[in-house]
């Protein structure tokens, strides 16, 4: 299962590492695609003029056949911003502070997809950039990166065939080990079996053909009553008691070799270690002394009865299996053809064939799927400090319309952008405070204050080099008026805000009005309230 959160991080020039959210720009999924596919096979059937803009900025390319070969898309890298000349000052000799003003960020194109599929990015000049050529494009600094790993274990969905009781046990246990009942003796004694754990009935009526569906049962840690019974009676074929360990998955296999019983495995289902491979084991509950055979290679030999081999790791794909007696190399079972799948962990067992159901054959095969594995193919290119406002374009080459994919381009959160800072004190009981302000972080805190002081000071540095460098900081300083905690998405995204706050109980003096914008993540934002600049804290207005 593809998944893609929308947290990132970020080095910035000092090596300061910062994990937080991130500026999703677009997200592109196979639904998305589907939706502009059709938009544009209908302006094909009706001779329509197709372009970028009727497709939501997609354009589909085939190949010399007709076949869809992969698409293009367009990705503007617009963030909300602020016109300069709204960023004020309380007045034309207070200091002007352009902070926090994005206009260039660090961009990143990532595409995620479960086969390989080609990714290349244009510049807004036109240029394709690719995994050859990236370090080479003038004006930007470009890095790649492709990397292939298995994505989280896929849950395989059990089929209800009247068999199932949904388990009672709880499967978000902060402490939980995984039970697996696994029947493969085919002896009457040992089919049409219920399963209870506990003193409760979990599955009914099970049989080896059940075992290509039974999943894993999440129980606490700790000793559990298992008991086997024949369905829909109180007849109590097996019991043991079994100690599960934390985070661990242990299987209950049936057998009929030496008497009737269960035998304990420890299973380990992770990933195989190599792309392209599959994971095995091999366990005897029939006849000494088998030797597991491969494509004609031996690859477990001379497994005793009720003995498991270690893992082993096969080539995904076709394959067939043979189980062969140890001294004569006489078959003893059917070969089983199967095809493995990449990432795919199985255990092959080797069981009495009871009733002699495949004639000419002591044994039979009973496969099961342990655990699989999606491989996911990552492709990422990296834009240093890309212009704002400019238009990229992705290409994903590739079966787009049968991959799994997700594209997503995503840069570092923007810094609150506040601007056109402003105070009506006509009324000083209902003085009236506005401004606008961008922010990616919802909730987003805003807070007034006033300030009876100078807003600013010059104020001596001592430079790199050792000389005395005198500046004017502006000064945020004063009584905080009124705070509110900003969510509403318009106000967020640069809406104008009017706040009504009461002056009237200020003593009298000259007062500047500042507000502060914090996100919790960026370094907080403040701007002076434009003209007028003074407030007299009286009726006398200056």
């Amino acid at each position: 299962m593809l998944g893609l959160g929308s947290a990132g991080f970020f080095v910035n020039d000092r090596g300061s590492l910062t994990f937080r959210n991130v500026d999703r720009f677009r997200l592109i999924t196979p639904p998305f695609l589907a939706a502009a596919r059709a938009i544009w096979q209908e302006a094909l059937r009706t001779g329509a003029t197709v372009n970028a803009a009727a497709t939501n900025g997609v354009t589909f390319l085939q190949d010399a056949a007709g076949q869809d070969s992969g698409v293009v898309i367009d990705i503007p890298l617009i963030k909300p911003t602020i016109d300069l000349t709204g960023v004020q000052a309380a007045g034309a000799t207070d200091v002007i502070s352009q902070v926090n003003l994005i206009r260039h960020g660090d961009v990143l194109f990532n595409l995620m997809a479960t086969k390989p599929l080609g990714l290349s990015i244009f510049t807004p000049g036109g240029q394709e950039v690719t995994a050859a050529n990236y370090a080479a494009i003038a004006n930007y600094k470009i890095d790649y990166t492709h990397s292939v790993t298995w994505g989280n274990e896929k849950t395989t969905a059990t089929t209800v065939n009247g068999n199932f009781v949904q388990p009672v046990t709880d499967a978000d246990a902060l402490a939980s080990a995984r039970l697996l009942f696994t029947p493969v003796s085919f002896n009457p004694a040992l089919t049409a079996l219920d399963l209870r754990v506990d003193g409760v009935t979990i599955y009914n009526n099970l049989d080896p053909l059940d075992a290509a569906w039974l999943t894993p049962l999440t129980l606490p840690p700790g000793s559990h009553r298992i008991e086997l019974r024949k369905t829909g009676t109180t007849n109590v074929v097996l019991t043991t008691d079994e100690n599960l360990i934390t985070n661990t998955q242990t299987s209950l296999v049936t057998f009929d070799s030496s008497g009737l019983g269960v035998l304990l495995l420890d299973d380990e289902t992770t990933a195989p270690a190599t792309m392209g491979k599959a994971k095995v084991r091999f366990v005897n509950v029939a006849t000494p002394g088998i030797t597991m055979v491969v494509n004609g290679t031996p690859l477990f030999s001379n497994i005793d009865t009720l003995v498991d081999s270690a893992y082993a790791l096969l080539n995904a794909g076709a394959n067939t299996i043979e189980l062969r007696h140890r001294s004569t190399n006489v078959l003893v079972a059917a070969a089983l053809n199967v095809t493995l799948a990449d990432g795919g962990v199985y255990t092959f067992f080797a069981t009495n064939d009871v009733g002699d159901a495949v004639p000419g054959f002591d044994v039979r095969i009973v496969q099961r799927e342990d655990a699989l594995y999606a491989p996911i193919y990552y492709t990422t290119f990296s834009v240093d400090q890309a212009m704002m406002g400019e238009s990229w374009k992705v290409k994903v080459i590739g079966d787009t319309t049968n991959t799994p994919f997700q594209l997503t381009v995503e840069g570092p959160d923007s810094p609150p952008i506040l601007g056109t800072v402003a105070v009506d004190a006509t009324n000083l009981a209902a003085t009236k405070v506005s401004w606008q302000l961008t922010s990616d972080l919802n909730p987003t805190k805003v807070q007034i204050y006033i300030n009876p002081g100078e807003i600013s000071g010059a104020f001596t540095i001592t430079g790199t080099n050792g000389a005395p460098d005198t500046q004017t900081i502006p000064r945020y300083e004063g009584q905080l008026l009124a705070e509110y905690n900003v969510t509403n998405v318009a106000e967020l995204g640069g809406q104008l805000v009017t706040k009504v706050v009461d002056l009237s109980k200020l003593p009298s003096g000259t007062y500047h009005l500042w507000v502060r914008a914090d996100d919790g993540i960026n370094p907080p934002v403040t701007s002076y309230a434009a003209a007028p600049t003074l407030l007299a804290a009286s009726t006398d207005q200056r």
